[in-house]
């Protein structure tokens, strides 16, 4: 008896197996009018509501787009018009959510119509489903959140509705190429959440006077927006770099009218907010504006009417007002030219900024901020000898004095004040360096040798070489030992042509003595 109790147990046992093999991630399955089936699980029994979801369970979204479904047979296709009620078994159910991947990958569906029952689109539900180019999806009011990739490469090109919409997730529309979106009731914008096209599409937005937060590059590549419009009265926190690779710098924005026009001005002096072309209140009449195009070369900035405009973009101005225009340079940079709707202003600016008393129509404005060069001229007293060097900006000036016999160096200054014979100093500004020489009736004059940089400045650039007592002739040689060229001169400066190109070399100083020192140096 035992026996056959064990044998009977053990039966039982392989004929339970299958069945829990075969447990369903769905609770039932429904077939639609348009002859589809879709697959639903319970999310409250007590409530009696649903969530469309995929037929195999599978949430592993990233890269996965083909195992939703068993099989290709099984996705729907078509015209997609999910309803707002399903029975099974006589129990009637309102569909509240469309699942994680409940059709991701089913890429023969047309369009999509959604119940206006669902509160949440949750992650990559319609993911790659490539509906027909230049489709139109309609967020009924009910729904609070769009989840991440929800519509990822969806082919949508225009979205409605969205009355209710709250939270919207990142990438949510990613690839697809809608131009424009209204957000009234959004209160946070996840990172990347209106990230489309690589190019970015939307050239109109919408948000809400509850909006608060607004996550790192929500807006990423929305280059080509004409018009935002947010509704908050107090500036969205969140990320500083909201806006993503590329600002929206031609873009209007308008915001709600206030007294004084105190909203308005909380936005324009936010420096997260300070790059779009033009500012507006919500109602007034739409204002004709020309635009002045900024390009920039070198290191500095460019501010118009109080905004810092980066080169390539473009600043808006109200037709028929002025425009007061900065010019900043970095440290080491000065101005170097200034051109408004091509004529050149460089000599009109006052000080470093311009008045544009009437902006008629569109101009371009091109500045060019050019290092800034110091000299540092080393006179030596009694002999008249003069020696200028030029300097960029933080360049080191190196020298080293000695004297020769019956030279006694009396004394070395820098701007006046006591310096020792050897100098070294970076140089933010222009110097005066005065040598003081007293001879003792030798016969040999003081030698100065200017350790420093000697710089070609254009292709007929020079080097200069001072002495006391005069020079003979100058000759200058390459690294090779050739003699490259020479110059007879007398006196105490000396001037020989440095040939373009040549970047370091040996001076040859014959002085009227007979004397001769060599210099190796890089020009």
């Amino acid at each position: 008896m035992k026996r056959f109790i064990s044998s009977a147990i053990g039966l039982m046992m392989l004929a339970l197996a299958p069945a829990a093999a075969e447990t369903q991630p769905y609770d039932f399955s429904t077939t639609l009018e348009g002859g589809q089936t879709i697959y639903l699980k319970v999310t409250d029994a007590g409530a009696k509501t649903v969530a469309v979801c995929n037929q195999t369970g599978n949430r592993h979204y990233s890269g996965i787009t083909q195992n939703a479904y068993e099989s290709a047979s099984l996705k729907p296709t078509g015209a997609l018009v999910i309803p707002q009620k399903v029975t099974d078994n006589g129990t009637t159910y309102t569909v509240t959510a469309i699942d994680t991947m409940a059709f991701c990958g089913c890429g023969s569906l047309t369009s999509v119509t959604l119940p206006e029952t669902i509160k949440n689109i949750r992650a990559a539900a319609f993911m790659e489903t490539y509906l027909t180019t230049g489709a139109t999806i309609d967020i009924p009011a009910s729904v609070e959140r769009i989840e991440e990739w929800a519509f990822r490469g969806a082919n949508i090109a225009s979205v409605t509705g969205c009355e209710g919409v709250q939270f919207l997730d990142e990438y949510a529309f990613l690839y697809c190429s809608i131009t424009e979106i209204s957000l009234p009731a959004i209160v946070e914008l996840d990172g990347y959440a209106l990230k489309t096209t690589s190019s970015g599409s939307l050239k109109k937005v919408e948000l809400g006077a509850n909006l608060t937060t607004i996550g790192y590059a929500a807006f990423d590549n929305q280059t080509n927006l004409e018009t935002f419009i947010c509704n908050a009265t107090s500036v969205p926190s969140g990320s500083s770099n909201w806006y993503g690779n590329s600002k929206p710098a031609n873009a209007t924005l308008w915001v709600p009218k206030s007294a004084d026009q105190t909203v308005l001005n909380t936005y324009k002096t936010n420096a997260n907010w300070t790059f779009f072309a033009a500012y507006q209140e919500i109602g007034d009449v739409v204002k004709e504006y020309c635009y002045i195009e900024v390009s920039t070369t070198g290191s500095g900035t460019v501010s118009i009417d109080g905004a810092k405009a980066a080169s390539g973009s473009k600043r808006a101005v109200e037709k028929g007002t002025s425009a007061s225009i900065s010019f900043e340079p970095a440290a080491g940079y000065e101005i170097g030219s200034v051109t408004l709707g091509g004529e050149d202003i460089t000599e009109k600016l006052s000080g470093t900024g311009y008045t544009i008393s009437s902006l008629d129509a569109n101009t371009q404005l091109s500045v060019s901020f050019v290092k800034s060069v110091y000299t540092v001229r080393v006179a030596v007293e009694g002999s008249g000898a003069v020696l200028d060097h030029k300097f960029y900006y933080g360049e080191v000036f190196r020298l080293a004095i000695s004297a020769d016999d019956g030279v006694t160096i009396d004394g070395v200054t820098v701007d006046g004040n006591a310096h020792s014979t050897s100098l070294n100093f970076s140089v933010y500004k222009s110097h005066d360096v005065v040598i003081s020489l007293t001879k003792s009736g030798g016969t040999k004059s003081a030698a100065v040798t200017a350790e420093s940089n000697v710089r070609c400045w254009s292709a007929d650039g020079s080097v200069v070489v001072s002495c006391p007592d005069g020079i003979s002739s100058i000759s200058l040689i390459d690294l090779g030992g050739r003699t490259v060229s020479t110059a007879a001169q007398h006196g105490t400066i000396g001037t020989i042509a440095l040939p373009q190109g040549m970047r370091a070399g040996i001076v040859r100083i014959s002085k009227a003595d007979g004397s001769i020192c060599t210099v190796k140096r890089r020009f």
